[in-house]
């Protein structure tokens, strides 16, 4: 991606100690949005070879939090780069919004002034070195 197409996009920080995973996942705002329509949209027997997004979101929860224990037992490990972290950080997000659009509830995204504050609560785990974007409108925690 060109340098200033990335200082352009949105970047959102999610949380996911309200779903038992200890890490804050920084990610694109428009792939939240993109997410979410899908999970909104697609019918539940595209999802997971016809189980649907519920037997999905299980199925995430139980992967996430081994994962996320196994990575606070080795946090040397936990830097963007290496494929296994990589990966779970993209199945947080996919996680995150899977569960807030079963729920029906929205998703809960970290105000740019908590970011290190919350870095570091979450063992300072290495995510990316971009920083969160203040969304006018959009509600966040502080």
């Amino acid at each position: 991606m060109n340098r200033s197409k990335k200082q352009q996009q949105v970047m959102s920080a999610v949380p996911m100690q309200w779903l038992g995973i200890n890490t804050v996942v920084l990610t694109p705002q428009e792939r939240l949005e993109r997410l979410r329509q899908e999970y909104l949209c697609k019918p539940d027997q595209v999802w997971m070879n016809g189980r649907g997004k519920r037997y999905m979101r299980d199925q995430l929860a139980a992967t996430l939090k081994a994962e996320d224990e196994y990575f606070d037992r080795n946090l040397p490990l936990a830097v963007e780069g290496n494929q296994h972290w990589d990966d779970f950080i993209d199945n947080c997000v996919i996680y995150a919004v899977l569960c807030s659009v079963l729920d029906d509830k929205p998703l809960v995204l970290l105000h740019p002034s908590c970011w290190e504050r919350t870095i570091k609560k979450c063992g300072n785990r290495r995510v990316r070195s971009d920083r969160p974007t203040l969304i006018k409108g959009v509600a966040s925690i502080l």
